[in-house]
């Protein structure tokens, strides 16, 4: 039930951020992604505390939080780059996105398995 709660909570903040940034002329629309993200994260600071409480895991903050986010940063920085290059190389839409997406997945997991977030073990434990 504690999930519940938790994701109860993250809505409550989402609405009334969200209804409260929106409204401001500097921010508007954009106030909604920003809501949008302290909701998620106050879930998941919500939902770590749980798991620490009820199963009394203790999770390293290294290894969920800052490995993860330098990874995504990595994939960000070559999405970047590559954008103008393979754009102009790839007139057409579709595959110039379904390209973006298999380079983005792939420079993430290599970077997951470079800063060593997630193991060749686990990810074999993942697929049986």
């Amino acid at each position: 039930m504690t999930p519940f709660y938790n994701a109860l909570i993250g809505s409550t903040i989402k609405i009334a951020l969200g209804y409260y940034l929106i409204a401001k002329p500097e921010i508007n629309i954009y106030g909604s992604a920003i809501s949008a993200n302290v909701a998620y994260t106050v879930v998941m600071i919500l939902n770590l505390i749980s798991i620490r409480r009820k199963l009394g895991l203790k999770q390293k903050f290294m290894e969920i939080m800052i490995k993860p986010v330098a990874s995504a940063t990595v994939m960000f920085f070559v999405l970047y780059l590559l954008t103008e290059p393979l754009k102009a190389m790839i007139p057409n839409t579709f595959a110039y996105l379904a390209l973006m997406c298999v380079v983005s997945l792939t420079v993430y997991l290599m970077a997951l398995f470079v800063t060593k977030a997630v193991s060749v073990r686990e990810i074999r434990k993942i697929l049986k």
